[in-house]
């Protein structure tokens, strides 16, 4: 493969909660619920329930990669009041990442791939590690139909499920924040545009904070026109210094507690910080200069500091929409 650019119903007496966190999308006796009510969940906290390492298993190497958890539910749907807070049931939860990550040039898909999520034990949160086949990978990853997009989803909903042991009396809970499609820009009210500064999060050369187990969160601005198709891909550029395994990772509008907006200003009725969804990072762009030896001529790569981001539209695009391993490789013969 060539890239372009390198229902269940909610019983509230089953629910327990052990936790206040702003927007936690938990799973609780096999039903995956939002909690979209306001409480104490600070941006960064967020960020760290929300990304993951990821591992990757090929035939004879290993690598890793960044990427971060979206949330599938129906808007439509009413939220359920338990306490002070509300929920709403969540219909399927997906990881995402680059294509890449999951299939090589040769078309070929990754043996394996490892991924994590906190559960909470007695001491705290600690992280469970959930690990994915090459057969469970065929039936569970879902690809955007245009080949140019270099972005894959997991579904992972199950998964979490049968990881939660919130039906024990060991109290150990699965905990994850989730991005979700109210967050685009244009959901949020946040305005974005060429030199805006953003936020880039994951997990470089599978570096992180390993101590307090957060993901290693880098800066950067907008570099292209927001809303043009770079290449004619749905894609824009930043202005960041990335590094291999970075991958997949997550790109949110700078965190504010203050909105202007038609000439007002807003501040966040929660007092905390938010963020908008931009994109999914994918690669650093390099030019190849022309450079001789004695016996022949080769093209070295010169990066420019300057990376490819597949705007956040895709990813509802392919939960919605996208095409399995299999119809992909089809698709490409």
């Amino acid at each position: 493969m060539r890239h372009s650019l390198s229902g269940l119903t909610v019983n509230i007496s089953e629910m327990h909660s052990q936790v206040s966190l702003k927007a936690l999308s938990k799973c609780t006796y096999g039903r995956f619920v939002e909690l979209v009510d306001f409480a104490n969940m600070t941006a960064q906290d967020r960020l760290k329930f929300s990304t993951t390492l990821i591992n990757t298993v090929w035939s004879k190497v290993r690598s890793t990669a960044s990427g971060f958890f979206f949330a599938e539910y129906d808007c439509n749907q009413g939220v359920v009041a338990w306490g002070t807070q509300s929920w709403r049931e969540c219909q399927e939860v997906w990881l995402v990442t680059n294509r890449h990550v999951l299939v090589n040039d040769d078309d070929e898909l990754a043996k394996m791939v490892e991924f994590s999520v906190r559960q909470e034990t007695a001491k705290g949160f600690t992280r469970l590690p959930i690990s994915i086949s090459k057969t469970g990978l065929e039936n569970r990853c879902k690809f955007h139909r245009e080949d140019k997009v270099d972005v894959a989803i997991i579904q992972i909903h199950d998964l979490l499920k049968n990881h939660d042991q919130s039906g024990n009396d060991r109290g150990q809970y699965v905990h994850l924040e989730t991005v979700r499609e109210s967050m685009l820009p244009s959901q949020i009210g946040i305005m974005v545009g060429a030199g805006d500064e953003i936020r880039i999060v994951g997990f470089p050369r599978g570096f992180y904070d390993k101590e307090n187990d957060f993901p290693i969160v880098k800066s950067g601005v907008i570099a292209s026109r927001w809303g043009d198709f770079y290449r004619d891909a749905p894609c824009f550029l930043i202005d960041a210094k990335l590094f291999p395994g970075s991958s997949g990772s997550l790109v949110i509008s700078k965190p504010t507690v203050e909105l202007f907006k038609n000439g007002q200003l807003y501040v966040s009725q929660s007092g905390l910080k938010e963020y908008a969804f931009l994109g999914v990072f994918s690669a650093n762009l390099a030019l190849l200069k022309p450079a001789t030896t004695a016996s022949a001529l080769f093209y070295a790569k010169n990066y420019l500091d300057i990376g490819t981001v597949w705007y956040n539209h895709v990813v509802p695009e392919i939960v919605s929409d996208g095409i399995s391993f299999r119809e992909m490789i089809a698709s490409n013969s």
